[in-house]
């Protein structure tokens, strides 16, 4: 996919492990200024190994997800003059390590992890759980120019599950 974010910086929280990889990946690969925002430095150390292409800076950083939309608030009032847009994405429980590992075993009750999983699906309006790639597509797009006229969003990734 061509977007043309080559050269665009693009800052990603949280993103040492689950569906942060993912996205770092997708952003590398469109040639983007990547800063890798967790607090897992060993996997963010592996993950910029894995990224040869990344050109990035790790930083540690911890912020309650209401700090992180105060701040894409104020940011994109502040960055708006500047043509810079600002946005948060907001994604429901993904696919993956944290969900099969963590959340089923909790919700199993004698049933399989696939019963638990279709079970979990059901909740939500599109009747499925999202995947990492679905969350950074959401980021791919609000980094494009397709999206030039989005600024201040706090863009839920969650398969209609909030609004349910």
């Amino acid at each position: 996919m061509n977007l043309d974010l080559v050269g665009k910086a693009v800052a990603i929280t949280v993103s040492g492990k689950g569906m942060g990889p993912a996205i770092s990946r997708d952003f590398a690969r469109e040639g983007t200024n990547l800063v890798v925002i967790g607090r897992d430095l060993d996997a963010l150390e592996t993950l910029k190994v894995e990224i040869d292409t990344m050109t990035s800076a790790l930083v540690a950083h911890s912020a309650s997800k209401w700090g992180l939309r105060g701040i894409t608030k104020s940011t994109a009032i502040e960055a708006g003059p500047h043509n810079v847009n600002v946005n948060i994405v907001a994604p429901g429980m993904v696919d993956g390590p944290r969900l099969r590992t963590k959340v089923v075993p909790g919700m199993a009750d004698g049933r399989t992890e696939d019963e638990v999983i279709a079970e979990h699906a059901a909740e939500y309006a599109l009747r499925r759980i999202g995947t990492a790639e679905d969350v950074a597509g959401a980021c791919l797009f609000l980094a494009s120019d397709v999206s030039r006229q989005v600024t201040r969003i706090d863009l839920p990734v969650d398969g209609g599950w909030a609004a349910l």
